[in-house]
């Protein structure tokens, strides 16, 4: 669909600009977060973010804020005054990302509960082809497969009944040199006729 196409050129543009400005590895968009279980989990691994520290002037500028947010009386303005300690804390941790986790990692675009969500050091599990074959096998093992298939329409009829049903049939058994033709008998079964 159109919207779906829009949305995912919405978070995949939106990854690539974080990937570049703040230098990861790569970068995707995705409808939904990445799970600690099921297929994400064989696939990534979600780093957990590091604590921010905080510079003088956030700390400051943080203690304002929150004595701020304590004063107010509106859930407009507690919201908004929210909305700015998220930025400073936001930064902050985005800093204590280094240089190789940067390297070796990547960043995901999606969308939490219909908002925008980035998350940030997400690793790609390499699987070497050992592990993918005992993926496998593991997987097939697991399951329980169940074999169907179509019987023979033959199989379990006599000789004499075939005779019976076909009664102008002649049956031999096929010697080498001879051929084989198709018929259909008077209640529709198929026969096979050889003639010498």
């Amino acid at each position: 669909m159109l919207v779906d196409r829009l949305v995912m050129e919405k978070l995949e543009t939106a990854a690539l600009a974080i990937e570049l400005n703040e230098d990861w590895s790569w970068s995707i968009g995705r409808e939904n977060p990445l799970q600690n279980y099921g297929e994400d989990r064989e696939n990534y691994l979600l780093l957990p973010v590091p604590e921010p520290q905080y510079t003088p002037d956030e700390q400051q500028r943080l203690d304002e804020l929150y004595a701020t947010q304590a004063a107010t009386e509106t859930y407009e303005d507690e919201a908004a005054i929210q909305v700015l300690i998220d930025e400073i804390e936001s930064q902050a941790a985005h800093r204590q990302w280094t240089d190789e986790q940067k390297a070796s990692c990547g960043v995901v675009a999606c969308l939490h509960n219909g908002e925008l969500c980035i998350l940030r050091g997400i690793q790609k599990k390499v699987k070497t082809p050992g592990e993918a074959d005992a993926a496998t096998q593991a997987t097939s093992r697991d399951l329980h497969v169940i074999d169907r298939k179509e019987p023979d329409a033959a199989e379990g009829i006599s000789l004499p009944l075939l005779k019976k049903c076909l009664p102008n049939a002649h049956w031999l058994f096929r010697l080498p040199g001879t051929t084989a033709t198709e018929s259909s008998g008077p209640d529709g079964l198929a026969a096979v006729l050889l003639r010498i």
